[in-house]
């Protein structure tokens, strides 16, 4: 009797961890136990903060060379400021689902464009750097 109980319990302890070695995180193979897969918009999230924390070194770096002046780079921060408040609030309050990372793309591509324009309008006031 006891030999049948203890191969039951070994058999039914080999059993839920095969079990659970299946379900596991971020098993690689690609069948959507992957932490995103159940965070609707998580790479969207990161994204879009490595692709404004960019527009912003680019914004900085117009600045520093005197290639952006300081009424440009006045307003062009202001409009990152807009887009990363918006990335925060669609993070706060359900994460970011397919419209709002559409939304938060399209703001940042016009950002980019802006920045990029601003940039190469070889719109030089060296007085204008303070």
């Amino acid at each position: 009797m006891k030999a049948l109980l203890v191969s039951l319990a070994a058999f039914g302890a080999m059993a839920a961890t095969s079990v659970s070695a299946h379900a596991a995180p971020g098993d690689g193979y690609g069948r959507g136990y992957e932490r995103t897969a159940y965070m609707p918009g998580h790479e969207y999230g990161e994204r879009s903060g490595f692709q404004l924390q960019r527009i912003e070194e680019r914004l900085r770096i117009g600045v520093r060379t005197g290639a952006i002046n300081r009424w440009e780079a006045r307003r062009l921060f202001g409009q990152l400021a807009e887009v990363r408040d918006m990335r925060a609030h669609f993070l706060r309050t359900r994460g970011i689902d397919r419209r709002e990372a559409m939304i938060l793309q399209d703001r940042i591509q016009d950002l980019r464009v802006a920045v990029r324009i601003e940039s190469n309008d070889r719109d030089f006031r060296r007085y204008d750097r303070f």
